[in-house]
């Protein structure tokens, strides 16, 4: 595999990754990111075709030219299908195409697998968003501080409101 391919794949896998944090962008980006796997799927696979094609074709030819002089391609005896297979098998360019199919093949195949790893993240965002909407991440999983802080605001929310009612209290004791 290529290291364009590498690469390719690896800032796909990094783009997999969730934010909890920041689920909205994370569930307005997702269409995208599925967009672009699935656009990368979709040409690898067209090239895995066309290396099979070309395969395909180098075998033909190879065939055509083993038939027309066998004695040239190492075929002492009686030209047979089995004999001609052989040649066209350990024929150098036929294995490079072999070859290259295979590596068309498996980045198909890698495309394939985060296409539906991005499938599965749609999932994923769909409970996280779930979680969030029914207060999953409201007090679970704080750790001391965030639960000492969020206990500081509440603190200082019923002093506030301890002050306002003196205040408003104040204000009609002192209008007798």
């Amino acid at each position: 595999m290529s290291t364009e391919h590498i690469e390719v794949l690896k800032s796909l896998r990094k783009r997999l990754e969730i934010n909890e944090f920041s689920l909205e962008r994370e569930c307005r980006d997702q269409s995208i990111l599925y967009a672009d796997i699935g656009d990368l799927y979709i040409d690898a696979k067209r090239d895995a075709q066309e290396a099979k094609d070309s395969g395909e074709f180098i075998r033909a030819r190879l065939s055509s030219e083993i038939r027309s002089d066998p004695l040239t391609h190492g075929i002492t005896g009686k030209a047979t299908e089995a004999a001609i297979e052989s040649v066209i098998i350990q024929h150098t360019d036929y294995r490079a195409a072999q070859l290259h199919l295979l590596n068309m093949q498996e980045i198909s195949g890698r495309f394939g697998t985060l296409l539906e790893a991005a499938s599965q993240r749609k999932s994923l965002l769909r409970d996280l968003k779930d979680l969030f909407i029914y207060n999953y991440y409201s007090n679970i999983g704080l750790d001391k501080e965030a639960g000492e802080l969020s206990k500081m605001n509440q603190e200082a929310y019923m002093k506030y409101k301890e002050e306002k009612r003196a205040r408003a209290e104040g204000k009609t004791s002192g209008d007798d």
